[in-house]
C-alpha cells in the first residue's frame, strides 16, 4: 500500500486516529495512537518509545533489574502495507510497526523484524513457507460481578451456534470487512469457548493478521457488552486454549 492510497482511504473513511501497535515479548498489544492529520510524519519519523516496553510480564509489571529500561528510547516505524480499517472503532486505522533505534538500525527486541530474519533464511534455503492460524478465545459476560461463560452449549453444537449468533457473526463480518478471509468457526469444547480460523498467507501475513484478529474479536465483544479472552488457561476447571499453527 502506497502513501497516496493511505491518504485515500483515511478521507473516504473519515478516519481520525490511527494506532501505531506492536506485539510485547510478554503477548500484549500495545502502542501509541497519532491523529490522522499527521499520518505522513507517522510514516516518515515513526512514534517515539521508552525501551521498558519490552521489560513488562503479562500482568504489566515491569521487570525489576531487566535488560530494558524507562530510560532509553525506541522508534515504531509503520508499515504501510498493515494500515487496516478498524470496523468496529469509531474512526480509527491501525498500523502494526518495527522498532528501530534512533540510529534508524533493527531494535533486537522486535519480535517482527526476527521473524521477517527467519523468513529470509528459510527462503535462502529455497524453501517458501504458507500458515494459517486457529484461534481459540472465551466470551465471558458479567453475572453478580463474576466473568460467566456466555454460553453453556456443547463441541460444534448448533445450540453453540445458535447462542451466539449475533456476536459471532458481527466478529466475522468484521474480519471481512477488513479483508481477512475467515476460513470457518465453530464452538469450541468448552462453555464459552469459540474458534475462528483464517485463511492461509506467508509468515509475516498471518503473524499481522492474527494480532489484527485477536484485537479485532476483543473489540466486537466489548461492543456488545462482552469480554474475549485468548489467555491459555483462563480457568482451572475448563479446557485451554491454542493459537494453533499449521
Amino acid at each position: 500500500m502506497t502513501k497516496e492510497e493511505i491518504l485515500k482511504i483515511i478521507e473516504e473513511k473519515d478516519i481520525k486516529l490511527i494506532r501505531h501497535v506492536f506485539v510485547g515479548l510478554d503477548g500484549i498489544s500495545r502502542g501509541r495512537v497519532g491523529l490522522a492529520k499527521n499520518i505522513l510524519s507517522s510514516l516518515e519519523n515513526g512514534a517515539g518509545i521508552s525501551e521498558s516496553v519490552q521489560a513488562f510480564n503479562n500482568l504489566d509489571h515491569l521487570i525489576p533489574d531487566g535488560r530494558y529500561s524507562p530510560v532509553g528510547e525506541v522508534w515504531m516505524i509503520p508499515d504501510m502495507e498493515t494500515f487496516t480499517v478498524l470496523p468496529y472503532t469509531q474512526n480509527s486505522a491501525v498500523m502494526l510497526c518495527d522498532f528501530q533505534t534512533a540510529d534508524k538500525k533493527p531494535w533486537e527486541a522486535c519480535v517482527r523484524t526476527f521473524l521477517k530474519k527467519i523468513v529470509k533464511q528459510v527462503e535462502a534455503m529455497g524453501y517458501s513457507a504458507q500458515c494459517a492460524i486457529e484461534s481459540e478465545f472465551y466470551l465471558f459476560k458479567m453475572k453478580d460481578d463474576e466473568f460467566k461463560p456466555y454460553d453453556e452449549t456443547y463441541y460444534s453444537s448448533v445450540a453453540g451456534m445458535d447462542a451466539t449468533d449475533k456476536v459471532i457473526s458481527e466478529i466475522i463480518a468484521c474480519l471481512e470487512t477488513m479483508g481477512i478471509s475467515v476460513e470457518k468457526y465453530h464452538p469450541e469444547y468448552s462453555p464459552g469457548q469459540h474458534e475462528v480460523v483464517i485463511h492461509h498467507s506467508d509468515p509475516l501475513k498471518a503473524a499481522d493478521t492474527h494480532v489484527i484478529v485477536k484485537d479485532a474479536i476483543k473489540g466486537v465483544a466489548i461492543n456488545n457488552g462482552l469480554v474475549a479472552s485468548f489467555m491459555p488457561k483462563p480457568s482451572t476447571e475448563k479446557s485451554g486454549s491454542g493459537a494453533h499453527l499449521h
